[in-house]
């Protein structure tokens, strides 16, 4: 009867021990490298589906960095859910982080050494958990400045200031209402300068949300009129 109840009590050990699959097939100290290898990415794909495991691309989202390089630092971030079971993801990161590192000293592996990039933050962006970089953030500003440039040259495309002109909101504030309004004339392809304009205020309204821009709430004042000052264009209020 005491070795039965010892037998039983190793068994339940040995499976408490190890929390999954892949955590088993570690054990296992005569496994090849390139099993190794299959059993890592196992454990990765793992870690994807388990990241967005219950949960649309909705909700808060946060990213972590992942893998061990043999010469340093991560081998990449990958965004995830905060609705999953993050004690647990955390802790599979933690283990497949372990493994690989055991794996790069154990065969001696070898990788390029240039810093991984970090996030600066993720979000929801066509339907999928996106990671944002610095980067990408100035590139889309540089986007948007270009566009506005093009529609402030439209808009004065009758150089003189004479004819009648008009004025337009543009632009999107995070917390609502327009940016400012602008002066143009109405000898331009009024149609191809509207089409910009929404185009332009779209795309603001997108970028804000994607990067969480904060702006202040105060209301800009409408015009009444344009008219011409000194040559120029100008926006009159009341």
């Amino acid at each position: 009867m005491k070795k039965i109840i010892l037998t039983a009590l190793l068994i339940c050990l040995t499976f408490t021990a190890c929390d999954s699959e892949s955590e088993i097939k570690f054990e296992n100290s005569l496994t090849t490298k390139n099993e190794e290898s299959q059993n890592l990415e196992n454990l990765y794909n793992e870690l994807i589906v388990f990241s967005a495991k219950d949960a649309a691309c909705s909700g808060k989202l946060d990213f972590i960095a992942i893998g061990k390089k043999p010469c340093g630092g991560p081998e990449k971030y990958i965004p995830y859910s905060l609705r999953i079971d993050t004690t647990e993801f955390l802790k599979k990161v933690n283990f497949y982080n372990s493994k690989q590192s055991e794996f790069n000293e154990k065969w001696n592996i070898t990788s390029t050494c240039e810093v991984v990039t970090r996030p600066i933050d993720v979000a929801c962006v066509n339907g999928k958990a996106t990671l944002l970089y610095e980067n990408d953030r100035s590139a889309e500003k540089q986007d948007l400045e270009k566009l506005y440039n093009e529609i402030i040259v439209l808009s004065e495309s009758n150089k003189s200031c004479s004819g009648e002109w008009n004025f337009i909101a543009i632009g999107a504030k995070a917390c609502g209402g327009p940016e400012k309004y602008i002066p143009y004339s109405l000898k331009i392809n009024t149609s191809d300068f509207f089409a910009k304009v929404n185009i332009y205020n779209a795309k603001q309204m997108e970028f804000d949300e994607k990067w969480k821009i904060n702006s202040t709430c105060d209301i800009i004042p409408r015009p009444k009129s344009v008219e011409c000052v000194d040559g120029k264009p100008t926006l009159i209020y009341n």
